[in-house]
């Protein structure tokens, strides 16, 4: 469910703030009920964000409705949560960013809108290996945050932690990082204080992203066998009781012989004695990469991970082509819950899109294994 907001100035001088859409999760136009919620979260978020509004677009998802609008030349982003009656209630949070710019990098959001304490991490606790600042050596600038370099002479990659806001985060990576040993996961090494970053295996041929939209020489039967290696990878952190939550081709590195790793662990978490992981208010959700019941209900499992996987086939076919090419993150998000599939990519054959859609069944449980996945992609004949 989803509404659009837009501000009309009045002769008087006033903003009159108008809903100028209702849709269902189908695109039909939304009852009456849900008309006024939508006009109750619209009053509150005017009520809330003491400035004025140029226009909004609020999503419903389960019993959070997400808020985008935009404050002079600023995107702010809340989210306001449904009480036991289904009314809006007033905690929310803003996240400000460029109003050219509607999510981050890889399309996510918010999942939650509450503020959680950040003690300061105690290393010696968490039983992994310190690096002295000295022995490590940032050689160049990959991007925000990212760096190639040397750990006591050995070539590693670096991620830097850049915003205190994911300093939580940034432990939970370290902690299920420290407990995986797999060839096709991310190997850590240590994790050096100040300035607070991670060195782990330096991947030669960078992300799996950048690889398939530069290497043209790369073929069809090289990508699925890439692929292959990626699901045993994402087979095994499940294996552990993990759930990676963000399996993407810029979330996997490249190294010699197209050896891959799934990396960027930060959007990971425990998976509880039934297999759930419940997503927190430190959470975000990469809409384009995720599951249908995620969007509707913010727990995850290994099955989640599955219907990303084959968003990643779909990169792979594509070489590199974003997900739902020409959609926004909104209107994949209304789309997908309402049951929709991206088509079949030009040039990809239809045993291959088959995996695919077997990978998007909407009840989780109809979703093949990673084992399985392996199995099919074997037998793959191109």
């Amino acid at each position: 469910m989803a509404c659009n907001i837009e501000r009309h100035h009045c002769d008087n001088g006033v903003n009159e703030y108008v809903i100028t859409t209702y849709l269902d999760d189908q695109g039909s136009m939304i009852d009456e009920a849900d008309r006024l919620l939508l006009q109750e979260t619209r009053d509150l978020v005017l009520q809330e964000s003491k400035s004025v509004l140029s226009n909004a677009c609020f999503t419903v998802i389960g019993k959070r409705i997400r808020v985008q609008f935009h404050c002079g030349d600023e995107l702010n982003e809340c989210c306001v949560h449904l009480d036991g009656a289904d009314k809006p209630r007033g905690h929310w949070r803003e996240h400000q960013g460029d109003a050219s710019d509607t999510s981050d990098e890889d399309g996510s959001v918010s999942s939650e809108d509450t503020e959680v304490a950040k003690p300061p991490i105690q290393w010696d606790k968490l039983n992994v290996t310190i690096i002295p600042n000295d022995q490590l050596q940032r050689d160049r600038k990959l991007s925000t945050g990212r760096f190639d370099g040397k750990m006591k002479g050995k070539r590693v990659f670096i991620r830097q932690l850049m915003a205190i806001d994911n300093y939580e985060l940034f432990k939970r990576e370290v902690t299920i990082l420290r407990d995986l040993n797999q060839d096709n996961v991310i190997k850590l090494y240590g994790v050096c204080t100040e300035p607070l970053c991670i060195a782990y295996d330096y991947m030669e041929k960078g992300t799996l992203l950048d690889f398939l939209r530069t290497n043209k020489k790369l073929s069809l039967a090289d990508g699925i066998t890439m692929s292959s290696q990626i699901a045993k990878g994402v087979a095994y952190i499940g294996s552990k009781g993990y759930v990676h939550r963000d399996v993407a081709a810029r979330n996997v590195l490249v190294g010699d012989n197209n050896v891959c790793k799934l990396s960027d662990f930060k959007m990971a978490g425990k998976l509880d004695k039934n297999g759930i992981y419940e997503m927190t208010g430190d959470d975000k959700i990469p809409i384009k990469w995720t599951a249908k019941e995620v969007l509707l209900e913010v727990k995850c499992t290994i099955k989640s991970d599955v219907w990303s996987f084959g968003i990643l086939l779909s990169e792979i076919v594509t070489r590199g082509q974003a997900p739902y090419p020409g959609m926004t993150n909104a209107e994949v998000q209304k789309f997908v819950v309402g049951g929709y599939h991206m088509p079949r990519p030009e040039n990809c054959p239809r045993n291959l899109y088959d995996i695919m859609l077997s990978c998007w069944e909407s009840d989780p449980t109809d979703r093949p294994s990673f084992q399985k996945l392996q199995r099919d992609l074997a037998a793959l004949k191109l």
